[in-house]
């Protein structure tokens, strides 16, 4: 039997990590309490995010968003604009929860961010280099 186990380059095993959903925070206004978000698609222009259908948020406002990459470690910090929310509803046991996905494009992201953006995705087997 072989062994199917992926290793780096010195033969050791990695660990391998999903790539979603990352924990984000989105920062209103000061005095505000922060969103709790889930990320669940990234892309160098912008993310899609799970939040509680209790939050608003509101097309066209720009928020401050702070979430570390798995498994790289990398901290990105940015405003990002609503583009577009949409409403959900996921049954869950016999229960309907609702939520909201929305979808948050980058404003004026430091090249550092971009790139540790750009090779998570192609990391994440997400993007081709």
């Amino acid at each position: 039997m072989s062994d199917t186990k992926a290793k780096n380059s010195s033969g050791a095993a990695v660990k391998k990590v999903a790539p979603y959903p990352i924990e984000t925070q989105i920062t209103r206004q000061a005095g505000q309490a922060p969103i709790k978000a889930q990320i669940l698609k990234l892309t160098e222009i912008g993310f899609m995010a799970q939040i509680d259908a209790s939050q608003y948020c509101k097309v066209g406002d720009t928020y401050e968003v702070s979430f570390v990459l798995p498994a790289l470690g990398e901290t990105i910090q940015g405003a990002a604009k609503v583009i577009k929310i949409y409403a959900s509803v996921a049954v869950k046991g016999s229960q309907a929860v609702k939520f909201k996905t929305v979808e948050m494009h980058f404003r004026n992201l430091s090249a550092p961010c971009r790139s540790h953006i750009d090779n998570y995705l192609v990391q994440s087997g997400q993007k081709k280099k």
